[in-house]
């Protein structure tokens, strides 16, 4: 080897010397090893080419949560702190099928036991107090503001919807129903949503019930109907001519209903203000029958995530399917400006921060 080669190796050995000794005092060992070693784990769902950092929220899996809390497949309603988790309530009956917080987070309704005959109790986080819901009941919804409850109650045969006071207060009856196994959903002060069970293989309803007037009217109709609703705005998936389709829809007979450019479910998206934020499987193939297949958990997607402009009309990726990891994400929310949502795959909770994610 020539002496001048020599003598530049050594120079450069020496300088890389001095950065890793400096870097060592200043910035500690984590630095040293960034600056030496490729990372230990690769943050889950990220690849070299995305930028976007998927961060794990909570310790534990979760089956749902909220706003300082989730609750854990152990039944452990859990608070979160700053640096630490605080059990402060348990679910003491398996299995649990549902959780349900409020919209200020105070209280949660949980549903467990039976699938076909489940039990519901209050769980209220500023007590750690549970309040049990009768035995006649068979689905429950908040009102929009939490200080309200919708609830489904079979007495003696009759199938009647009631609103009460969170409290526990008697409730007030609205009608009684003929429709059975069906789902609530209270999207306005005086608008509760009735849905039926939803399938690819048979035409499914949505009704609309007015609780001042106390009146019921059909609002939609189609297989595989599933509707989100967000305000002003909803997002519907239906199967039409056996053909999956997703629409955003609205109240505003002025705008009108926009086909999205991607498949998905509404149980997979979150509406924003000013956006809509959706986890679009691309492993959909002619096999799938949705919702069918992912609501039975016989299929499970590969997401990528959109951000779609409501004003603009416009969709950009904020998370691309990494080759090592796959994301299944339901239950998105915006909190501040990170999108939150629970991975199929592990259960776990993660994060996005919108601020920083790889928009393009």
């Amino acid at each position: 080897m020539p002496k001048t080669m020599k003598i530049t190796i050594t120079i450069i050995l020496i300088i890389i010397g001095i950065a890793v000794i400096a870097g060592l005092a200043y910035y500690g060992w984590g630095f040293v090893r960034e600056l030496l070693f490729v990372s230990e784990e690769s943050p889950v769902g990220v690849t070299d080419e995305s930028p976007t950092v998927l961060r794990q929220v909570f310790q534990n899996p979760a089956i749902n949560y909220w706003l300082g809390y989730y609750i854990d497949f152990e039944g452990n309603i859990i608070k979160v702190g700053e640096s630490e988790e605080e059990v402060v309530g348990r679910v003491n009956a398996a299995p649990i099928l549902s959780v349900l917080p409020s919209q200020s987070g105070i209280e949660a309704v949980v549903a467990f036991g039976n699938p076909h005959n489940p039990q519901f109790s209050v769980f209220n986080a500023s007590t750690t107090e549970w309040r049990p819901l009768g035995p006649e009941t068979r689905a429950i919804a908040w009102s929009p503001d939490g200080l309200r409850l919708a609830s489904i109650e079979s007495i003696n045969g009759v199938t009647s919807i009631f609103t009460s006071g969170a409290n526990g207060n008697k409730g007030n009856k609205i009608m009684d129903i003929s429709l059975v196994d069906v789902g609530l959903e209270w999207i306005y002060e005086n608008k509760i949503l009735i849905t039926e069970k939803p399938s690819a293989l048979l035409t499914g309803s949505i009704w609309v019930i007015d609780v001042k007037n106390k009146t019921i009217q059909l609002a939609a109709e189609a297989k595989g109907l599933i509707l989100k609703q967000h305000q002003n705005k909803g997002i519907m998936f239906s199967v039409v001519d056996g053909f999956p389709l997703i629409e955003l829809k609205t109240t505003d007979k002025d705008l009108p209903t926009i086909r999205l450019p991607f498949i998905t479910l509404p149980e997979k998206c979150t509406i924003g203000d000013t956006n809509l934020y959706c986890a679009a499987p691309v492993n959909i193939t002619d096999k799938i029958l949705l919702p069918d297949d992912y609501l039975k958990k016989k299929f499970y997607s590969d997401d990528v995530i959109y951000e779609y402009a409501l004003d603009k009309k416009s969709i950009r990726t904020i998370f691309r399917l990494s080759q090592d990891s796959a994301i299944d994400a339901i239950n998105l929310k915006i909190i501040g400006d990170k999108l939150f949502f629970i991975n199929r795959y592990d259960n776990y909770v993660y994060s996005i921060d919108l601020e920083s994610a790889d928009l393009e």
